[in-house]
Protein backbone atom coordinates (compact mmCIF):
# COMPACT_ATOMS: atom_id res chain seq x y z
CA UNK A 1 0.00 0.00 0.00
CA UNK A 2 3.14 2.33 1.01
CA UNK A 3 4.48 1.51 -2.58
CA UNK A 4 1.31 2.36 -4.30
CA UNK A 5 1.10 5.78 -2.69
CA UNK A 6 4.50 6.52 -3.58
CA UNK A 7 4.00 5.78 -6.92
CA UNK A 8 0.92 8.04 -7.38
CA UNK A 9 3.14 11.09 -5.31
CA UNK A 10 5.55 10.56 -7.55
CA UNK A 11 3.14 10.42 -10.89
CA UNK A 12 1.14 13.68 -9.76
CA UNK A 13 4.70 15.25 -8.72
CA UNK A 14 6.47 14.64 -12.07
CA UNK A 15 3.37 15.39 -14.56
CA UNK A 16 3.45 18.49 -12.12
CA UNK A 17 7.10 19.14 -12.99
CA UNK A 18 8.03 22.32 -14.24
CA UNK A 19 4.86 24.07 -13.95
CA UNK A 20 6.00 27.25 -12.21
CA UNK A 21 3.64 29.96 -11.08
CA UNK A 22 1.24 31.54 -13.43
CA UNK A 23 2.79 33.69 -16.27
CA UNK A 24 2.49 37.92 -15.55
CA UNK A 25 -0.61 39.66 -17.06
CA UNK A 26 0.01 40.74 -20.61
CA UNK A 27 1.40 44.31 -20.85
CA UNK A 28 -1.14 46.79 -21.56
CA UNK A 29 -0.70 47.91 -25.62
CA UNK A 30 1.55 50.60 -26.39
CA UNK A 31 0.60 52.09 -29.77
CA UNK A 32 3.33 53.86 -31.60
CA UNK A 33 2.83 56.24 -33.78
CA UNK A 34 4.08 56.28 -37.42
CA UNK A 35 5.66 59.71 -38.67
CA UNK A 36 3.05 62.10 -38.85
CA UNK A 37 3.17 64.67 -42.10
CA UNK A 38 2.66 68.38 -42.43
CA UNK A 39 -0.90 69.64 -42.99
CA UNK A 40 -3.07 67.64 -45.51
CA UNK A 41 -5.25 69.12 -48.11
CA UNK A 42 -7.84 66.88 -47.70
CA UNK A 43 -8.73 67.15 -43.67
CA UNK A 44 -12.19 66.63 -42.58
CA UNK A 45 -14.10 69.13 -40.50
CA UNK A 46 -14.45 68.72 -36.49
CA UNK A 47 -17.52 66.33 -35.91
CA UNK A 48 -17.23 64.26 -39.45
CA UNK A 49 -16.59 60.63 -38.97
CA UNK A 50 -13.57 58.99 -41.04
CA UNK A 51 -13.81 55.50 -41.88
CA UNK A 52 -10.17 52.81 -42.11
CA UNK A 53 -10.54 50.13 -44.31
CA UNK A 54 -8.41 47.84 -44.72
CA UNK A 55 -8.89 43.74 -45.37
CA UNK A 56 -8.12 43.12 -41.49
CA UNK A 57 -9.95 45.91 -40.26
CA UNK A 58 -13.17 47.92 -40.12
CA UNK A 59 -13.24 51.20 -37.91
CA UNK A 60 -14.59 54.53 -37.74
CA UNK A 61 -13.13 57.49 -35.90
CA UNK A 62 -14.72 60.89 -34.90
CA UNK A 63 -12.92 64.08 -33.70
CA UNK A 64 -15.04 66.61 -31.55
CA UNK A 65 -13.45 69.82 -29.97
CA UNK A 66 -13.62 69.66 -26.15
CA UNK A 67 -11.45 72.90 -25.38
CA UNK A 68 -9.99 75.73 -27.21
CA UNK A 69 -8.49 77.93 -24.90
CA UNK A 70 -5.15 80.81 -25.22
CA UNK A 71 -2.98 77.96 -23.64
CA UNK A 72 -4.47 74.42 -24.41
CA UNK A 73 -6.56 72.71 -27.06
CA UNK A 74 -8.51 69.42 -25.91
CA UNK A 75 -10.51 66.47 -28.37
CA UNK A 76 -12.68 63.82 -27.81
CA UNK A 77 -11.54 61.02 -30.24
CA UNK A 78 -14.02 58.30 -30.37
CA UNK A 79 -13.21 54.82 -32.53
CA UNK A 80 -15.84 52.28 -33.20
CA UNK A 81 -14.87 48.96 -34.42
CA UNK A 82 -16.80 47.21 -37.20
CA UNK A 83 -14.60 44.15 -37.85
CA UNK A 84 -11.27 42.97 -36.53
CA UNK A 85 -9.81 45.18 -33.83
CA UNK A 86 -7.53 48.16 -33.66
CA UNK A 87 -5.10 49.26 -30.80
CA UNK A 88 -5.61 52.56 -30.14
CA UNK A 89 -4.69 55.43 -27.73
CA UNK A 90 -3.76 58.58 -27.09
CA UNK A 91 -0.26 58.44 -28.80
CA UNK A 92 -1.43 57.70 -32.03
CA UNK A 93 -2.70 61.70 -32.51
CA UNK A 94 -0.73 64.67 -33.33
CA UNK A 95 -1.73 68.31 -33.00
CA UNK A 96 -0.01 69.37 -36.19
CA UNK A 97 0.23 73.20 -36.48
CA UNK A 98 0.35 75.01 -40.18
CA UNK A 99 3.55 75.55 -39.74
CA UNK A 100 6.10 74.35 -37.34
CA UNK A 101 6.29 70.47 -35.75
CA UNK A 102 3.21 68.37 -34.55
CA UNK A 103 2.54 68.49 -30.57
CA UNK A 104 2.33 65.03 -28.61
CA UNK A 105 -0.55 65.07 -26.61
CA UNK A 106 -0.23 65.39 -22.40
CA UNK A 107 -0.93 61.24 -22.66
CA UNK A 108 -0.17 61.66 -18.43
CA UNK A 109 -4.04 63.94 -18.61
CA UNK A 110 -5.94 61.86 -21.18
CA UNK A 111 -8.69 59.54 -20.24
CA UNK A 112 -8.30 57.03 -20.00
CA UNK A 113 -4.26 57.58 -19.93
CA UNK A 114 -3.42 54.31 -22.28
CA UNK A 115 -3.84 52.78 -25.49
CA UNK A 116 -6.39 49.72 -25.60
CA UNK A 117 -7.02 46.94 -28.04
CA UNK A 118 -10.25 47.29 -29.38
CA UNK A 119 -12.22 44.54 -30.91
CA UNK A 120 -15.65 44.47 -32.66
CA UNK A 121 -18.72 45.87 -31.30
CA UNK A 122 -16.49 48.49 -28.97
CA UNK A 123 -16.91 51.79 -29.12
CA UNK A 124 -14.29 53.75 -26.99
CA UNK A 125 -14.00 57.75 -26.60
CA UNK A 126 -10.58 59.34 -25.36
CA UNK A 127 -10.18 62.79 -23.57
CA UNK A 128 -7.23 63.86 -25.08
CA UNK A 129 -5.53 67.70 -24.11
CA UNK A 130 -2.56 69.30 -25.74
CA UNK A 131 -0.68 71.86 -23.94
CA UNK A 132 -0.78 74.19 -26.39
CA UNK A 133 -3.54 76.17 -28.23
CA UNK A 134 -4.59 75.53 -31.82
CA UNK A 135 -3.74 77.83 -34.08
CA UNK A 136 -4.93 78.91 -37.52
CA UNK A 137 -4.94 75.75 -40.19
CA UNK A 138 -3.97 73.67 -37.53
CA UNK A 139 -5.26 69.60 -37.85
CA UNK A 140 -5.86 66.91 -35.30
CA UNK A 141 -4.06 64.33 -37.37
CA UNK A 142 -4.35 60.49 -36.03
CA UNK A 143 -2.12 57.60 -37.53
CA UNK A 144 -4.53 54.41 -38.38
CA UNK A 145 -2.51 50.82 -37.86
CA UNK A 146 -2.26 50.64 -41.70
CA UNK A 147 0.65 53.89 -41.31
CA UNK A 148 -2.13 55.98 -43.15
CA UNK A 149 -3.08 59.76 -41.70
CA UNK A 150 -6.44 61.10 -41.15
CA UNK A 151 -6.73 64.56 -40.38
CA UNK A 152 -9.44 67.04 -38.96
CA UNK A 153 -9.36 71.02 -38.95
CA UNK A 154 -8.95 71.89 -35.53
CA UNK A 155 -9.35 75.58 -36.19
Amino acid sequence: MRSATFMIATLIGGSLAGCGPEPAAAPVPTASPPAFTAPISAARPLGDGQDIRTPDLAARVTVENTLASADRYAVKVTVEVLRGTYEFGPGMVRLHQRTGPATTPMTGASVPRVAFTLHVGVVQNWEIPFGRAAGAGSQIQIATPSGVILAWTAR
